[in-house]
């Protein structure tokens, strides 16, 4: 890969002439401080919110987002260069972009999609070069994989969790009220449209009933549907 490849792939998924968005803040004790010699490990289910917990790091640290660089791995563009030389690229074309810098941070999303990675981790953070290292990758292979032999007293790790309560209402808070148009044959089957952040219906049984959720509603109409909102 090319650096001028690396560099257009980084930008997508980069802060660097965009805002970050907001999300809820995740609850969740991280270092004191970044390390050259320490990479930082998020690990956690999936759809737990990493990617989102990468993002949020920018601010927990005060890092300058022009000096950050990140990537998801999982990017279709990459499919066909998961090695070591790829990663090569992002570091070695984003520090050519700041040769002044004296400390750049690269976020590496879904890092267990690269083979290796840990062997290539491990070499970077033997020879500092000004730069630190956050990765992210799922529970299932990371904990398979060669992160406790290869990167032992290399790394620290964050176990992340889904959302806990506080999160939750966090998030329910942040959900606009809207108006949502029935799908049943008729109006009348479950009252229309309703205008509220969260719906559940008694003619529906607790068997079938999903817990209480600011994106779902149930429908009692008789199929019992249910109605993303």
């Amino acid at each position: 890969m090319v650096h001028d490849d690396a560099l257009a792939i980084a930008s997508t998924w980069s802060f660097w002439d965009r805002p970050v968005p907001d999300s809820v803040p995740r609850r969740v004790s991280s270092p004191a401080e970044l390390r050259e010699s320490l990479a930082l490990v998020i690990q956690g289910v999936r759809r737990c919110g990493k990617s989102t917990l990468l993002r949020q790091l920018m601010a927990r640290y005060k890092l300058n987002p022009k000096h950050c660089l990140f990537v998801n791995l999982e990017d279709p563009r990459l499919s066909n260069a998961l090695t070591h030389e790829t990663l090569d690229a992002f570091v070695t074309a984003f520090r050519a972009r700041h040769p002044r810098v004296k400390r750049l941070v690269f976020f590496l999303d879904e890092i267990q999609a690269v083979t290796g990675w840990e062997r290539w981790l491990r070499s970077q953070l033997d020879r500092p070069a000004g730069h630190v290292f956050v990765v992210s990758g799922s529970n299932a292979t990371l904990l398979s994989g060669e992160l406790g032999s290869v990167l032992t007293g290399r790394h620290l790790t964050v176990e992340l969790y889904p959302f806990d309560l506080q999160e939750v209402r966090a998030a329910s808070v942040r959900v606009p009220r809207m108006v949502v148009p029935c799908t049943c044959p008729t109006a009348t089957a479950c009252g229309g449209s309703t205008s509220t952040t969260s719906w559940s219906a008694t003619s529906v049984s607790a068997s079938q009933r999903a817990p209480a959720s600011p994106f779902v509603r149930w429908c009692s109409w008789p199929t019992r549907a249910r109605v993303p909102s």
